[in-house]
């Protein structure tokens, strides 16, 4: 699947979990592009994971225990291997995405009054480690002309 289709396929479902929410659905299909390749990594094919969400230790339920590449602050990169969520299906893992960023520490994404805005909160509160996160989901943003599903979530 290409990501126009992954796109075409799944952004009225995105749309659909952020109404009442101040989630923009720009930055969640983004992020599924980055983080999912668009529904082909691995997390994302079988475990339903499509955001990269790691485990912590509050997380009950199943897990993936994997390598991940991550950045210092200096966006020095390493590798270690890190519990990540898995879900039983893709609705599962949007709502958990959904309730996930309603922990206090993800505080300023809610506050974030732009998709760029939410982009930036998004790595300044930790979501990512990559110093790139933010211009990379931009960036994909763009490319794919995703704020017209924003506008979608108005209506």
């Amino acid at each position: 699947m290409t990501k126009q289709e992954y796109i075409n396929k799944f952004a009225d479902a995105f749309v659909q979990s952020t109404i009442g929410t101040p989630l923009f659905p720009s930055v969640m299909l983004a992020q599924a592009l980055l983080e999912g390749n668009a529904g082909k990594s691995v997390l994302a094919m079988k475990y339903h994971n499509h955001f990269g969400i790691k485990a912590g230790s509050s997380w009950k339920g199943a897990t993936w225990f994997v390598k991940t590449n991550e950045q210092t602050k200096n966006g020095v990169q390493y590798s270690m291997k890190d519990h990540f969520r898995v879900y039983p299906s893709l609705d599962a893992g949007i709502r958990d995405r959904n309730t996930f960023l309603n922990a206090p520490r993800y505080k300023r994404v809610l506050e974030a009054k732009t998709p760029e805005a939410q982009c930036q909160a998004l790595r300044d509160c930790g979501y990512a480690t990559d110093v790139l996160y933010p211009q990379k989901l931009v960036n994909i943003i763009n490319s794919y002309n995703l704020k017209q599903y924003d506008q979608k979530k108005k209506i």
